[in-house]
């Protein structure tokens, strides 16, 4: 079994939701680049200010569900949207060392 194939075990996500969260991440990096262009020269400093940014709107998103549970609602889709910020942010940084390190 592959390490991919134990990870999706592990987790409990079928190749297809998996390759949805992927192509929802991919979607939110293309959107990134058009809103605020290349930013792969940032510090580490922004990108972890930039990555808490998204953290806490992830935090405000979880209460808003926990609200919205206690009065019937469900917030669901802004919460998972604001997860996918996260990771974007975090794919953002990892995208920027790499092309730092490879000198471009």
């Amino acid at each position: 079994m592959s390490h991919a194939s134990a990870q999706r075990g592990t987790w409990g996500l079928s190749s297809e939701r998996q390759g949805q969260v992927l192509l929802d991440l991919a979607a939110e990096r293309d959107r990134q680049d058009q809103a605020w262009g290349d930013h792969s020269d940032h510090p580490p400093s922004l990108w972890l200010a930039m990555l808490l940014e998204e953290v806490e709107e992830v935090a405000e998103a979880i209460l808003a569900e926990f609200v919205a549970n206690r009065t019937g609602g469900r917030a669901h889709k802004h919460l998972r949207e604001e997860l996918v910020h996260v990771a974007a942010v975090a794919v953002a940084w990892v995208e920027g060392l790499d092309r730092r390190a490879a000198g471009e």
